[in-house]
């Protein structure tokens, strides 16, 4: 963090964390915020808070060839060291061969990520160039087996980079720790 009329950075202590950007957690119930969603296909399904305040993209079991897609838009300010982040879990139909259904993550319409199954909370991270970039989570469905619940769930998102420096340390949220000073998010 950077105090008012400083010209040196403070390291922030354990129990808080400063990241230059955004975390989207603990979602509202009915509301997307910053978030649009959109969907394709027979009886498609669009993303929603789940009553566990997680980002879902639906269950798509039964359905065939859909596509449900969730959709942020960001602008990263820092010169360097800018980075996307997310936790997620998937549970759709494995294929050795071929991709058959799972979450894909797209940074400017370029696919840079894609996982059938993950059954556990797991984070990804991407470096991100200064500027407006576009970002979409995309739950794909294809025309064959239903497998496990076909969905996806993001937990948690976080931008590094996309305001200026915080004046202030913030607060991990409920339920939510770091035990390391200087941390940069909070873990549950």
């Amino acid at each position: 963090m950077l105090p008012f009329a400083s010209t040196s950075c403070q390291t922030c202590q354990a129990g808080t964390y400063s990241v230059g950007g955004q975390i989207y957690s603990n979602w509202t119930v009915g509301s997307l915020g910053d978030f649009s969603t959109d969907c394709t296909g027979a009886n498609c399904q669009l993303w929603n808070v789940t009553n566990t305040f997680y980002m879902a993209s639906g269950n798509s079991s039964g359905k065939t060839n859909t596509l449900s897609n969730l959709r942020l838009r960001a602008q990263f300010n820092a010169p360097t060291g800018n980075t996307i982040s997310f936790v997620y879990q998937v549970d759709g139909e494995y294929c050795r061969a071929f991709f058959c259904d799972g979450l894909a993550f797209y940074i400017d319409d370029n696919q840079v990520f894609l996982m059938s199954q993950m059954l556990t909370w797991s984070t990804v991270t991407f470096s991100v160039t200064p500027g407006l970039h576009y970002f979409r989570w995309t739950y794909i469905k294809d025309y064959s087996i239903d497998y496990g619940l076909d969905a996806a769930w993001i937990q948690s998102i976080m931008l590094v980079g996309t305001r200026a420096v915080e004046q202030s340390c913030t607060s991990c949220p409920p339920g939510y720790i770091n035990t390391a000073d200087g941390s940069s998010n909070c873990s549950a």
